[in-house]
């Protein structure tokens, strides 16, 4: 999170996440997360672009699990739900979490520009539609990891 407190740096990860994932930023919020560790000398593998191969890069690198969101704390990594709602496998989305706007909605770092305009922007915990649009759902945060 002190990394991303400087907008150059997070515009700096923001255009290697282009460069490695062809000019787009669909489907790159791994790449965005992995990237933004390696500038933190996390040697997260570029071949990493899926959420259940980072958690595995992660868990090898004595970052810890986390249910209990009230724990959260600036440069968690955090994953939301599968696309069923549920807890477990494959999450939809991993996201940088920078600090609480208020209760319920966070700060947070990601790939979303499309939807938000900026990497830097708030999202709720909770499950819930972009703009109220259906087709623009948003999957709730379901836990995060730490070092």
């Amino acid at each position: 999170a002190d990394y991303l407190a400087d907008p150059a740096n997070g515009q700096s990860v923001g255009e290697k996440t282009l460069s490695l994932n062809r000019g787009t930023w669909i489907n790159a919020c791994v790449i965005t997360v992995s990237e933004a560790l390696r500038r933190l000398d996390c040697d997260i593998p570029y071949s990493t672009d899926h959420t259940t191969e980072l958690i595995r890069e992660l868990t090898r690198r004595g970052f810890v699990k986390s249910y209990d969101l009230d724990a959260l704390k600036p440069g968690a990594i955090c994953f939301t739900t599968n696309a069923d709602g549920r807890v477990g496998s494959n999450p939809t989305h991993a996201f940088i979490f920078l600090s609480w706007a208020e209760p319920g909605v966070m700060n947070i770092y990601d790939n979303q520009v499309t939807d938000y305009g900026s990497q830097y922007h708030t999202r709720l915990v909770d499950r819930h539609d972009l703009d109220d649009d259906p087709a623009r759902d948003k999957d709730a945060t379901a836990y995060f990891f730490y070092r």
